[in-house]
């Protein structure tokens, strides 16, 4: 069977060589408890969305099990993970977990608990019940082997949904299972109270029942043409926009989606309107109980209403933009992040400032820069450039560069990346003059410090973090590409690295060169990339970044890891960061190291990286 369906737009966080900001999924609250869950972790709030905390999960949970659906009744709350199948529970409103088993490996998508009853549902047609608080779990026939996507129950009745279409429901509190006939839908999520279910799904559709999930009528969006099998996943490449989570409650019912859409309706589902959520990214859970409103979605974005949906507020974790990447020299360093943030510093960390006239709303991903002379690059094709420092910045026109040229893509990873990437800028690499960025299909150049660009390369290129100096530039990307070249991109060759693990960055200086990855990777050549070694780092988590001075290299990523070492990358110890949040770019001038992560993390240390501290604001 296929992985579970999901919308291509959705895909961004899973499929982008650079490791992505925690993107909530679920959500679910009960009086002034609300829990979100997000690839990485459990956030918990016992204030109705005011501040957050991050509860700790039992230490044999792996390091990325993508924690999503979430359900709960009263205290006893139910987490599920997909990398590995995983289903976690707590009895105290979420403050403490413990790892529980299902007996099944299929991954789940949806939960529901009421009282003793708990249902889950998820790929394969896959259909636990349990009556015991979620103590014991048994497995339910299903009419359909379709992947599940949403659950949703109200007294003795349940619905689950899929993006085939599919839609069963209960009578019995999940014991046996009817298919109904809805119109054609790509179906995401489910939501009712009483008779009254509402499901949303691709094309911003809205599918209503007043009859307990029998029969189906379509209050908006349109079919999409259908399904298309992509090597291992199934995607809908019709559907623009997406309805992904919806909940209510009293009546009021709050839908969201791509776009940070935010649709309300007043009158169960009937009819709906949009409504002004302050930000583009995508919702993807959404929990209403009274006047209180929650919705979060993709790069951390918490949304709060208090009064049913009609108007939002960023919560804490959405009020600072995330920091993906930064570059220093002398006493200035220049950090990049979402929302086309850029924050200067020009005493060697210790405190910044913020560049008003922002020439991009778009989310900046990587920096780099030599004396005066910074390029800075992002989604949707976005190129800065600055001559002072990073004081001031002009936006580069990239249209022309951009534009697809030869035969569409037939590869399946090259179809996800196309689509999922698009012109989206993941890596950039300047010595003043020469300048290289690129594409899934092109690898774009410039040789005069980022005034004129070309195409250099326009065939695959599945690599997009760029490092290197006066010699050699190499070039990292997935499944453990690497490529090098000694005459500035005009040619590439294909080397080695030793392993299939994503590979995020590398750091190149003379005939030493480190890059790090996935799980922990690190890797080192002793001869300018000719050759690697796998070296051991003593973590798991993923690491996003690295950057080296002499003898000394940092590396940077999941969970607030920083590793630090003194030989030029062949032992590494741990670091004590002082945060858990995703750390995603590291750079040094001197003994002075920086690094930038999510929420608008900024570390300092002045030992060379051995002990951090938080900078200045």
């Amino acid at each position: 069977m296929h992985s579970s369906l999901f919308p291509l737009a959705v895909l961004l966080a899973a499929e982008a060589a650079l490791p992505q900001d925690p993107n909530f999924c679920g959500a679910w609250g009960s009086g002034d408890t609300v829990v979100l869950t997000n690839d990485l972790a459990i956030r918990r709030s016992t204030d109705r969305g005011l501040t957050w905390s991050e509860p700790a999960l039992p230490s044999e949970t792996p390091a990325y099990t993508r924690l999503c659906p979430v359900g709960g009744s009263g205290s006893v709350v139910l987490v599920a993970g997909r990398n590995p199948a995983e289903l976690l529970r707590s009895s105290d409103g979420g403050g403490t977990w413990s790892r529980r088993t299902t007996g099944s490996a299929v991954p789940v998508n949806g939960i529901w608990v009421s009282d003793s009853t708990a249902l889950a549902v998820g790929d394969d047609g896959l259909i636990l019940r349990s009556t015991d608080g979620a103590l014991r779990w048994s497995r339910v026939r299903s009419p359909v082997r379709a992947p599940f996507a949403g659950l949703w129950g109200s007294g003795p009745t349940a619905v689950a949904v899929g993006q085939d279409g599919t839609i069963l429901y209960s009578t019995d509190r999940g014991a046996a299972w009817s298919r109904a006939r809805p119109p054609r839908a790509s179906l995401q999520a489910v939501w009712g109270s009483g008779q009254s279910f509402v499901a949303v799904g691709a094309g911003s559709t809205i599918l209503r029942s007043a009859d307990g999930g029998r029969t189906w009528s379509r209050i908006q969006g349109e079919s999409p043409p259908g399904p298309e099998v992509v090597g291992n996943m199934t995607i809908w490449r019709g559907a623009s926009s997406w309805l992904i989570g919806i909940s209510g409650s009293n009546g009021t019912l709050v839908a969201v989606g791509t776009d940070g859409a935010i649709l309300r309706s007043v009158d169960e589902g009937l009819t709906w309107t949009r409504m002004k959520s302050g930000t583009a990214f995508t919702l993807t859970a959404v929990w209403a109980s009274d006047s209180l409103v929650v919705a979060a979605g993709d790069h951390g974005a918490v949304l709060r209403s208090t009064d049913g949906g009609t108007t939002w507020s960023l919560g804490p974790r959405g009020a600072r933009d995330h920091l993906n990447d930064v570059w220093g020299s002398g006493e200035t360093f220049v950090a990049v992040g979402s929302n086309g943030a850029i924050r200067r510093s020009t005493d060697r960390g210790a405190s910044w400032s913020e560049m008003s006239g922002t020439w991009t709303d778009k989310t900046l991903a990587a920096i780099s820069g030599a004396g005066s002379t910074l390029v800075a690059v992002g989604w949707e094709g976005t190129i800065g450039r600055s001559t002072d420092g990073g004081a001031t910045w002009t936006r580069v026109t990239t249209d022309r560069l951009l534009e697809h040229r030869g035969a569409e893509p037939t590869d399946p990873v090259d179809v996800v990346l196309a689509g999922v990437l698009g012109t989206r800028l993941d890596g950039v690499w300047t010595d003043g003059a020469r300048v290289l960025t690129a594409i899934p299909d092109a690898l774009i150049s410039s040789v005069d410090g980022g005034v004129t660009w070309d195409r250099a390369r326009s065939d695959k290129w599945r690599a997009y973090r760029f490092g290197g100096d006066e010699s050699t530039v190499m070039a990292v990307g997935i499944n453990g590409m690497m490529l090098r070249s000694v005459d500035f991109g005009r040619t590439w060759q294909t080397v080695n690295s030793g392993t299939s693990k994503d590979l995020d960055d590398l750091w190149v200086s003379g005939s030493l060169a480190v890059a790090v990855g996935d799980d922990g990777v690190i890797l080192r050549s002793s001869d300018a990339g000719t050759s690697w070694s796998t070296i051991s780092s003593a973590t798991t988590a993923d690491l996003a970044a690295v950057w080296g001075s002499g003898s000394t290299v940092v590396a940077v990523g999941q969970r607030g890891t920083i590793l630090h070492s003194t030989d030029g990358g062949m032992t590494w110890s741990a670091a004590e960061s002082g945060t858990a949040e995703l750390l995603r770019g590291v750079w040094g001038s001197g003994a002075t190291v920086v690094v930038v992560g999510l929420v608008g993390t900024l570390l300092r240390s002045t030992d060379g990286g051995a002990t951090w501290s938080v900078s200045s604001k």
